[in-house]
């Protein structure tokens, strides 16, 4: 599930950016981009731009109430989200139901592997790369509403300056809740969230610009549930947000020239879980800053080069409390509604690092050749406020590493007919370990950097405009990855082991379709996600592994009427299945007896929805209304598998019934 980015002597441009031209450089088979219009108009996105992500092939379908992007078989955390150079922790608010950039403000949506590309890293997945615009010139503004949110967005443009503002409020869970039936309604809590954006442009010569963004997102969730057993009744709260501050300097053309980004911001983010035997609490502010500059030029006809610096600064205050083996990673076999453990350990510790990445590369065109061979050299380093648990007085002694990573990428691009084109590409990545993986006491101080490679083989056949297709074999692997020691008792301040291995192989298909009023896309991805956690174990099913992953969606629209449809299936995640229960006589509840490590699975997804909606307009000003039916067929889609006390049966939680939303949306 890879993409790669290669020179190529082209000359076409598809509806639907599945090929764009810039400069000598052409976005090759797997790779996909949306201009933001075009991303607004996928069927059933809801009006929301970066929700067409979901539709690109090599992306995973995430459970319900679930934020998580799995992209190119990975899991969530070692995938990046850039929204103009400026890094932010997700592309979705908690529970994945809306994205954290108003779809005005978005002007291209890209989807990518974080290891191709040579000014791109600290990632072992994908990257979602957001470009924003302030939108046509004049003044304009937008007001819509409907069961979900209500938001609006203004702005005002000239030919030399811009000035964007848009928010968005959720509406989500007065709407949604009534419909969550059962276990759904006590699994599930719809968050409250709300986002704000301001964007700022300004051209004070004809080959300078200089951009000002800010962004701000929070969430909070907050879920209580009651039973005739006491102690299984819980307490769950959580608010996280995060603010973003960036200024970028252009100059030059847009494929060319020098560009400067350098932004800074915080991480806010607290949990806490209560029963009667047992709670949890957590707390992570982080500041968050970075420096990207990228100078690219035409050396000579067919041979362009790219340097630069990219850079990011963290400096992390975090609080733990409760029981070694919260909150849940990938590798842990739990069930669902598991008894929260009542060992309490306590921990605050700082972590302060930095990567920063030099990097070099070339685009050669050689006739139908193109080949673009790249380096970036990264220096990770950080600071541990604690190596060893706090113990009575003792001092505490911090802990500081440094690490280098040398990673080359190569693209190279064949294309024997203007209409096809063939392109193997290979690169390797890092990632730094995680803040909240560092704690003496719930994790590793002395944790390393992960490392991953990639290789993709694609062929692009494009015989018209209108019409597009390709298919895109990968190759994935990753060592060094972080698991929980499984060892009853773990040794002091190693909790977790950097033994765990990764690797991820399959094809993407994609095909595009667009013809006067009327648009289609299909994206399927076949592919197996595998891990094991120590060399000398066998390799098992990742928990995000998804063998099958189908996207299609058609839309046509006439005379200001628009109608469409979406249709999903996925294979169910992989799951450790319960054989049974002991009862703790201490503790006074059952523990589940697991079978094989992620041995069975989730029934397959589907869905299919439909949209209808009528636009009206008088003058500049315009009214659009329209109507949204989720999951027509009225499938019981199983999320999650729920046991009873005693782990003895075995229950389903279901999705979100057939639901229809109404809305309307106007501005001028």
């Amino acid at each position: 599930m890879l993409l790669a980015w290669v020179p190529l002597l082209a000359h076409a441009e598809a509806d639907g950016g599945v090929t764009v031209v810039t400069g000598t450089r052409v976005r090759m088979p797997g790779g996909t981009s949306l201009r933001g219009a075009e991303a607004r108009e996928t069927p059933l996105v809801e009006h929301d731009a970066l929700k067409a992500v979901q539709t690109f092939p090599g992306v995973g379908h995430a459970a319900l109430g679930s934020s998580d992007l799995v992209v190119f078989g990975a899991a969530p955390r070692e995938t990046l989200v850039e929204v103009d150079g400026i890094e932010v922790p997700s592309l979705f608010h908690v529970g994945g139901y809306r994205s954290v950039l108003s779809s005005m403000l978005v002007g291209r949506v890209e989807l990518e592997p974080a290891t191709l590309r040579p000014d791109v890293g600290r990632g072992l997945g994908g990257v979602v790369r957001v470009e924003t615009t302030s939108g046509e010139r004049g003044a304009h503004g937008v007001l819509s509403s409907d069961l979900s949110d209500s938001s609006a967005w203004v702005g005002l443009a000239s030919s030399d300056a811009s000035l964007v503002a848009a928010g968005r409020v959720s509406t989500l869970s007065a709407a949604v809740s009534p419909f969550l039936k059962g276990a759904a309604a006590d699994q599930f809590a719809i968050p409250h969230s709300w986002d704000a954006q301001v964007r700022g442009a300004w051209a004070p010569t004809s080959r300078d610009e200089v951009s000002v963004l800010g962004l701000a997102s929070a969430d909070a969730l907050s879920l209580e549930v009651g039973s005739d057993d006491p102690t299984l009744a819980r307490a769950r709260n959580e608010r996280s947000a995060f603010y973003r501050l960036g200024v970028t300097w252009r100059r030059g053309e847009p494929t060319e020239g020098t560009t400067v980004t350098a932004w800074g911001g915080l991480d806010q983010r607290t949990a806490s879980l209560l029963t009667p035997l047992a709670r949890a609490e957590s707390r992570d502010d982080s500041w968050v800053g970075g420096l990207r500059a990228r100078w690219r030029s035409l050396l000579v006809e067919g041979v362009s080069a790219t340097c630069g610096f990219d850079g990011r600064f963290t400096r992390s205050q975090l609080a733990r409390s409760g029981p070694l083996t919260l909150p849940p990673r990938e590798g842990d076999v739990t069930a669902f509604g598991e008894p929260l453990s009542d060992d309490r350990a306590v921990d605050t510790w700082r972590v302060s690092a930095l990567d920063a990445a030099v990097f070099a590369g070339l685009d050669l065109s050689l006739g139908r050749v193109s080949l673009a061979p790249g380096l970036r050299l990264a220096a990770i380093a950080s600071d541990v406020s604690r190596r060893t648990p706090v113990v009575a007085s003792t001092p505490g002694i911090g802990l500081d590493t440094l690490d280098f990573a040398l990673e080359p990428r190569l693209t190279a691009a064949w294309s024997p007919l203007d209409s096809l084109s063939v392109t193997a590409a290979a690169g390797l990545s890092h990632q730094a370990p995680d803040a909240s993986d560092r704690s003496a006491v719930f994790g590793t101080p002395e944790l390393r950097p992960s490392h991953g490679a990639h290789v993709a083989l694609g062929t692009l056949v494009q015989p018209t405009r209108s019409l597009s297709a390709e298919v895109t074999g990968f190759y994935r692997t990753a060592n060094g990855l972080t698991v929980r020691d499984p060892a009853v008792g773990a040794r002091l301040a190693q909790v977790l082991i950097q033994q765990a291995e990764g690797r991820a192989l399959g094809v993407n298909v994609a095909a595009r379709f667009k013809l006067s009023g009327l648009a289609a896309a299909v994206a399927y991805t076949l592919g197996r996600s595998e891990r094991r956690d120590r060399p000398t174990q066998p390799w098992r099913l990742a928990d995000y592994d998804q063998t099958h992953v189908l996207t299609t969606t058609a839309g046509y629209s006439w005379k200001g009427w628009r109608v469409g449809a979406r249709l999903r299936w996925a294979t169910g995640l992989p799951r450790t299945p319960v054989e049974g229960g002991t009862f703790d006589v201490r503790r006074g509840v059952f523990e589940p007896v697991f079978g094989p490590h992620d041995s069975a699975r989730l029934p397959d997804f589907f869905q299919l929805d439909v949209e209808a909606g009528k636009t009206l307009t008088w003058g500049r000003w315009w009214l659009e209304l329209f109507v949204e039916v989720l999951n027509v067929t009225n499938r019981a889609n199983t999320e999650e598998w729920v046991y009873d006390s005693t782990f003895g049966r075995r229950g389903a939680i279901t999705g979100l019934p057939v639901l229809g939303t109404l809305g309307v949306r106007g501005g001028l």
